[in-house]
Formats: structure tokens, sequence, C-alpha cells
């Protein structure tokens, strides 16, 4: 078990402008001086201390806006900070958490990860490409991601009811980067309207803190929680669309009241996401 050893805060490299504000959320985020001194050196290595703005936070930690230079050259980036915690502790055998967004495969409404930031009891790492077996018992504490310039699925939803056609349109989205994670042995097992991304109406699935891969059970259960986004979406305006309702609600193959509920293909290819 790697353990986070309580040390006095080891002094940072020399820092420029615009890196105080990232120090601080480092600090505040990793509940370890001495990793988060690590962390910033590591960060300040790559040359990822450009500091632009704060995304958002919340229980899992605080998201932060990077400016990229050299191989992400001018390109947001999005780095989210969490404590340091067995919990997130890389197993060989049993791949979760933030690592299933390095292995997932090309998909546009899933948010891959360019790399995670992890802890070996003596460094911190940034990993690229996972090795289960080389990188086995280290703990992650970051991940790096594009930066979406869009706008929560929920944050969308509060300016008022959504067109027909956006609403399919997004659902559709949701339905395929779901898929696509499934076939790659994956469940998300926290899909809900805060953790789906709209830009330019082109939805990217994020956050997969609590990934793991998947079994029968977990795929209905994203499917599931894909049944309570569409009723939210729809809300009374659609109760009456016949397509909609059997999607949803219908006692036989519906989402969330369906004795024998639709598989992912079925759902790709229901009337009420192909008719547009």
């Amino acid at each position: 078990m790697i353990e986070a050893t309580a040390t006095d805060p080891i002094p940072f490299t020399e820092i420029v402008e615009g890196e105080k504000e990232l120090e601080t959320h480092i600090y505040s985020a990793m509940k370890s001086d001495e990793i988060a001194t690590k962390f910033f050196h590591k960060l300040q290595e790559l040359h990822l201390t450009k500091f632009e703005k704060t995304l958002g936070s919340g229980a899992v930690g605080t998201v932060v806006q990077l400016k990229g230079i050299n191989k992400y050259s001018n390109l947001p980036l999005a780095l989210k900070l969490q404590a340091f915690s067995q919990e997130n502790t890389i197993h060989p055998t049993e791949i979760r958490g933030d690592v299933v967004a390095l292995n997932l495969p090309p998909n546009k409404q899933l948010a891959n990860s360019y790399g995670i930031f992890a802890y070996d009891g003596n460094n911190v790492n940034f990993i690229e490409k996972f090795n289960p077996t080389l990188h086995s018992g280290q703990v992650v504490i970051s991940t790096l991601t594009r930066a979406i310039n869009g706008e929560t699925l929920y944050s969308k939803m509060q300016k008022g009811p959504l067109p027909l056609h956006l609403t399919k349109t997004y659902c559709k989205q949701i339905a395929e980067g779901i898929h696509t994670l499934h076939q790659a042995g994956y469940a998300h097992r926290d899909i809900h309207v805060e953790n789906i991304l709209v830009e330019n109406n082109s939805i990217s699935i994020i956050d997969f803190g609590l990934a793991a891969e998947t079994n029968e059970k977990q795929t209905q259960k994203d499917w599931r929680k894909f049944g309570y986004i569409l009723a939210e979406i729809g809300g009374k305006e659609l109760l009456f669309n016949p397509e909609f309702f059997d999607l949803v609600y219908s006692d036989h193959h519906g989402l969330l009241n369906g004795n024998k509920p639709y598989t992912g293909k079925q759902i790709l290819n229901h009337p009420f996401l192909k008719s547009f």
C-alpha cells in the first residue's frame, strides 16, 4: 500500500505568472503537501502550468483549464485534481476509474483522456499508455483531457424544453457513446445530465471516475440511467409520443419499466432515434 506522508511543504521551483492559482488548487485538492509539490513539479516539467480558469468542483475534486503548449499546442486542457486515496489504486486485474479513459476506442461521444497522473510512493508519473502490470499499485491523482468549450446538458435544459429534433440528436449521440463504451468492455456507472457536455450540438460523455469493467447488470444500469436522461429531456411534452413512450416507459421493453429492457443495438435502432 502506498502511503501519503505528512511532511513540511517542499518549496516549489520558481513560479511564473499565472501559476499561483493553480498551486492553490493543487494543494487544496491533494490533501498531501508532499504529493502536491511533486505533482506541481511534474506539471512544470511538462509545461502544463498555464492556468486559465476553474471549470468546476464537486465531491470528486476540482477541474481547472490549462493552456497547452508543445504537443498540446494551443489546446484548452482540462485537468481534474483529486485527493490522494487508496481507492484510486491501479489494480492489474481490475481496470476501473479514470484509467478506463485511456483504453477507450475512438468515438467523438466519449471524452478520451490524454493521460493520467499517478503516484508510485516516490514520484508522480504521467501515464499516456496504460500497462496494467507496469502501473499496478500506483495511485491516480489527476487526469488530463481536452477542455470542451460547451455547457452541460443540465445547463442547456434549464433554458427551456428542447426541440424534438435536438432531443433526438442528443439522445442518439449519448446512446452511441454508451454502446461504444459497453462494446469496449466497460460501464460508465455515473451517466447523468451533468456528466454530458454539449459543444456545437455535439455530445461528449465525461468523468470516468466510477467506470469499471462491465457485466450484464452494470450494462443495464447504464441504460436505465440513459432512460432517466430521456425522461428528463422529454418531460411532459413527449409523454404522448408513442415511439418515445415505448422506448422509455413501456412495460415490455421500456428503459425504465421494461421487464426485458432493450439491448444497446435495439436502442440505437429504435424508431424514436431512427426517425430523424
